[in-house]
């Protein structure tokens, strides 16, 4: 009854995810081109550009997403 008892890892939210999944298909696909585009935007110039669009999003965020340190790890280890 109890073998291969696995402890769950809780997938908390990520801002960036959720912004992207909120997004349609054509605006999420260029979201997540301007979040990985580190050359030519940083995360306070990004964060920046996106308020001017409606997108809240903090730039600690962004870096914390870029550099994989959000719960996306946690999806694309799967």
């Amino acid at each position: 009854m109890l073998e291969n008892l696995v402890k769950e890892v809780p997938v908390r939210s990520c801002r960036i995810r959720t912004i992207r999944d909120e997004l349609s298909k054509t605006d999420s696909v260029l979201f997540m081109q301007y979040v990985n585009d580190t050359e030519n935007w940083s995360s306070h110039t990004l964060a920046r550009a996106l308020a001017t669009r409606g997108l809240g999003v903090d730039p600690k965020a962004i870096s914390r997403h870029r550099l994989n340190h959000c719960t996306c790890r946690f999806l694309d280890a799967g």
